[in-house]
């Protein structure tokens, strides 16, 4: 629960328990716990046993309502099986199949209305809440799933209904503020960007990508990054502040991109954000918030949190390779940036073996071009004794 609730805050300690005291006469608490199983074992270990993991999984799957007779049988269970289903699938890399269960979680979602507000007295207030935050949840996972998969496009089916989900005083104040600033990050997430971000892994231009809305998505995210949402950052963990701050960066990485592929960006532009090294700064940044992070606290975010960290890393390294620095220190100070992500990144276990293998022929490029990059130290020596002289 401790890993997994801040992220996914819709069933909590007691109804978990309750399903496990009932797994053995109930198909559909036994395969909401197995699902529950899989993220826990995925989780909890750095080096999880992959064969426990399988079986977890395949047993939800196989005692999942497959068939439903009337909509009053679904049930948040239900939906969160199908959704902890996906997450599973996702972490064992079968994204199509993985698809399937996001969509049925997505479609159980939709028949029950809660975005219709004559309905709403159908749910006690901490009911209706829990719901809209089930629904902000697949909202979140679709969209993080068109983005990781832009290679085949799926067309989202959830989009937003309110800005946030209703306060509840039942769950605790540092998860629902967590779980709100990771919404709000998403929430510019929109049909647009992702067309925009659909044309760019094409190579299609995109008549919607324009400079005006490339700004306009730095600024919001801008804000995000100077006021924390207005929400005092000390109540959350350190967990929750690793994927606020990792997703944040990621998501202007993204953007940068997007105008990288429309644009011809220069260094000498007053648009930070239309800038060839916009993404030295998002480097730094990101930099001095994760380093006072303990590693744990972020590899338990697995996966996702890896494909995050490699994007922003990538990019800093073809800023290096690519854009010519205007000092020597500037030159070694982009080097040393790289080379701390480049070393944090080869630290987490789930990495993906085919980008370890992008990231490690970017650092041979790399090196090639500066001889002293096995201490970055040196070269950052190096270009503040040039200065001196």
């Amino acid at each position: 629960m401790e890993a997994s609730y801040p992220f996914h805050p819709i069933l909590g300690q007691e109804e978990i328990e309750y399903s496990i005291a009932n797994m053995h006469t109930s198909r559909e608490h036994y395969a909401l716990i197995h699902a529950f199983g899989g993220l826990t074992v995925d989780v909890k270990s750095s080096t999880p046993n992959l064969d426990v993991f399988h079986k977890l999984y395949t047993r939800a799957i196989e005692n999942r309502a497959a068939n439903i007779h009337d909509v009053s049988e679904i049930s948040v269970r239900r939906i969160m099986t199908s959704m902890w289903i996906h997450n599973c699938l996702n972490i064992a890399k079968k994204s199509e199949l993985a698809i399937y269960y996001l969509r049925d979680a997505v479609f159980m979602m939709q028949t029950l209305r809660i975005e219709e507000p004559e309905l709403a007295s159908r749910w006690s207030p901490p009911e209706r809440a829990a719901l809209q935050r089930l629904y902000f949840e697949l909202y979140i996972h679709e969209r993080f799933f068109c983005l990781g998969f832009g290679d085949h496009y799926y067309p989202v089916l959830t989009h937003l209904t309110q800005q946030l989900p209703d306060d509840d005083p039942t769950i605790s104040p540092a998860v629902q503020a967590g779980f709100n600033q990771i919404i709000t990050l998403f929430s510019i997430v929109d049909d647009t960007f992702l067309r925009n971000w659909h044309a760019y892994r094409k190579g299609v231009p995109s008549a919607e990508l324009t400079s005006s809305w490339v700004e306009h998505l730095n600024k919001m995210l801008d804000n995000e990054l100077h006021d924390d949402n207005a929400v005092d950052v000390n109540i959350l963990t350190s967990m929750q502040h690793a994927d606020i701050v990792v997703t944040r960066q990621w998501l202007r990485t993204l953007v940068w991109q997007m105008a990288m592929s429309k644009y011809l960006l220069s260094t000498n532009t007053t648009k930070e954000c239309m800038s060839l090294l916009f993404p030295v700064k998002l480097v730094q940044q990101l930099r001095a918030a994760i380093a006072g992070i303990p590693g744990a606290h972020v590899r338990i975010h697995g996966r996702g949190i890896c494909m995050k960290l490699f994007e922003v890393t990538d990019t800093i390294a073809n800023v290096v390779i690519h854009v010519p620095a205007a000092s020597q220190e500037e030159e070694a100070i982009r080097v040393d940036h790289f080379l701390f992500l480049y070393r944090y990144l080869c630290t987490l276990e789930r990495l993906d073996p085919l980008l370890k293998i992008v990231i490690e022929e970017k650092r041979s490029e790399i090196q090639k071009m500066y001889p002293s990059i096995n201490g970055a130290e040196n070269l950052l020596e190096a270009a503040a004794l040039s200065a001196a002289h």
